[in-house]
């Protein structure tokens, strides 16, 4: 195989990053020391390319981010669904009318308004269900 050689500035008919042809040795050799031209080297293989490596740890990152955006909405929606829940629950105990009860029969004001409020809870729980 035989070298090949490239034109780095102009040299004679040839251009810069042209190949040199048709002269003789000793003209190389003065032209080589001259710097005027240079061993034409092939170009290197790139290395490697880890593009498809990082791709699918990217896809595969994505997978694990959209698996948790996926599990934050589902809780998310369990939620909205307790607070509902809670709201009709408490919409239900505010129509519970409100009884005045006074002093009679040895019972104080707290124990009454205690077993009202229990009895009213339980049968609002009753009709929900």
């Amino acid at each position: 195989m035989t070298k090949k050689y490239i034109a780095v500035g102009s040299v004679g008919r040839f251009q810069p990053g042209e190949e040199i042809k048709g002269l003789d040795a000793e003209r190389i050799q003065a032209l080589l020391a001259s710097g005027a031209i240079a061993e034409y080297k092939e170009p290197e293989e790139p290395k490697g390319d880890d593009s498809a490596v990082e791709i699918a740890e990217l896809k595969a990152e994505l997978k694990e981010a959209l698996g948790k955006a996926s599990q934050a909405e589902a809780q998310n929606i369990a939620y909205v669904k307790e607070i509902e829940a809670l709201k009709a629950e408490i919409a239900e105990l505010k129509k519970v009318p409100e009884i005045a009860i006074t002093q009679t029969d040895g019972l104080s004001v707290a124990d009454a308004d205690a077993s009202v409020v229990a009895d009213a809870v339980k049968s609002s729980k009753a009709k929900a269900k």
